[in-house]
């Protein structure tokens, strides 16, 4: 879970290459705003599991089962020389199964992690705005058009104001995560 500043919660699942037990049990939690499935770049058979778990998945977003946002996370994207699984490999995954969004990064090195978790806090944010909308409680009054454009405005307002940097192990004061 992730506790923005404004008292404000995301909660997330994250699914390991690893984590194989009650994996989609887990998923079907209403709680969970974002679903990172992570497979490792230098380790084909990662990818192949995670080609089936999205294939699962898929099956309960067209049953009416699922409702999170998922994020295709390719992790030790330092491994280049060891690499296995092509880069956009993740991308394929979002477009062949109508996912939210993809991205490598190495925990290692640091790269893209920052990233990971301004899109991690992007989708929560998107998820929120859509149980409103469904809700029928946007609070906005005149067109369509007009709240749409407010709430990608408020949206984008929120991700400047929740960012969160990790640098050598620190978090910033915006959030935390639980």
């Amino acid at each position: 879970m992730i506790k923005l500043r404004d008292g404000r919660r995301c909660n997330l699942n994250i699914f390991d290459i690893l984590d194989n037990d009650n994996w989609e049990a887990n998923c079907d939690d209403d709680s969970t705003d974002v679903l990172l499935l992570t497979y490792c770049v230098d380790q084909d058979v990662s990818y192949n599991n995670l080609f089936l778990r999205c294939n699962a998945l898929k099956k309960k977003k067209i049953s009416g089962k699922f409702h999170s946002k998922v994020l295709i996370v390719g992790t030790k994207a330092d491994r280049g020389k060891f690499r296995e699984v092509p880069q956009g490999s993740g991308e394929k995954l979002v477009k062949k199964f109508d996912l939210d969004g993809s991205i490598e990064c190495s925990a290692l090195s640091g790269y893209n992690v920052n990233k990971l978790f301004e899109e991690t806090i992007k989708l929560a944010l998107q998820k929120h705005n859509e149980d409103c909308e469904q809700g029928g409680t946007d609070g906005g009054s005149g067109t369509s058009e007009n709240n749409e454009s407010q709430r990608t405005h408020d949206t984008q307002n929120d991700i400047n104001q929740t960012v969160v940097y990790v640098d050598n192990g620190q978090l910033c004061p915006c959030c935390t995560i639980v």
